[in-house]
């Protein structure tokens, strides 16, 4: 298990405006995932922490009414992972809007820009959270994103979270199809991967750019 990594993304808001109206606190998805990040490591997996930042200088697909917060790992946006790999976000939904969503895309391949998307987008009408998978219920609430090509993989991150407490209802699969990719973590030239989060149209243009102004 020493050669698997789960890249762990923490809500770093200290230097930036935290969002109001989730049902958990700043500190409180903190703690959870450090304890979630620990306990991983005592089963011999390295972990490595990240954010998910929003830059509105990205307007992918030409969706200028969109925001696109995407997970950086040492100030990078782009990231390789290897096939029994994890990467894992806890976080909270958006406030009221007219949509989001969250999927991996495949970035680049051989140092060409590619930008495929690796399967359907979960969005507000199918994303779980502590407050429903449905969109009103699941706006500010508290979710999980686990993305992997490993159903073991996914599933031990998956059980070590709910053991630190977080309700597994709440959780999201973000799968990636192996057999059609090349991943590693040890060639970043090979082949790198984005995580796109989408979200538009707020009813509160003050609480969306609350929320898209800070770093989860």
């Amino acid at each position: 298990m020493i050669e698997s990594l789960v890249f762990v993304c923490f809500l770093l808001a200290a230097d930036a405006a935290t969002p109001t109206g989730c049902d958990t606190t700043h500190e409180e998805q903190q703690l959870l995932l450090k304890q979630t990040a620990s306990n991983l490591e005592s089963k011999g997996w390295k972990v490595q922490s990240g954010v998910l930042h929003f830059d509105a200088a990205h307007m992918y697909g030409q969706n200028a009414q969109s925001k696109y917060g995407r997970y950086k790992f040492n100030g990078i946006p782009i990231w390789n992972l290897g096939d029994t790999d994890a990467v894992l976000w806890v976080g909270c939904t958006p406030p009221p809007c007219e949509y989001f969503s969250m999927r991996s895309y495949v970035k680049g391949y051989k140092m060409q820009d590619i930008m495929g998307s690796l399967g359907d987008a979960a969005n507000n009408l199918r994303f779980n959270s502590t407050g429903g998978s449905r969109s009103p219920l699941n706006f500010n609430r508290t979710t999980a994103v686990i993305t992997t090509a490993d159903v073991g993989t996914g599933d031990l991150v998956a059980s070590t979270l709910i053991d630190e407490g977080f309700p597994s209802q709440a959780i999201n699969w973000d799968w990636m199809p192996p057999s059609l990719l090349n991943m590693t973590r040890h060639n970043i030239m090979l082949e790198t991967y984005l995580m796109l989060y989408r979200v538009s149209m707020f009813q509160s243009s003050e609480e969306g750019e609350r929320y898209v102004g800070s770093e989860w």
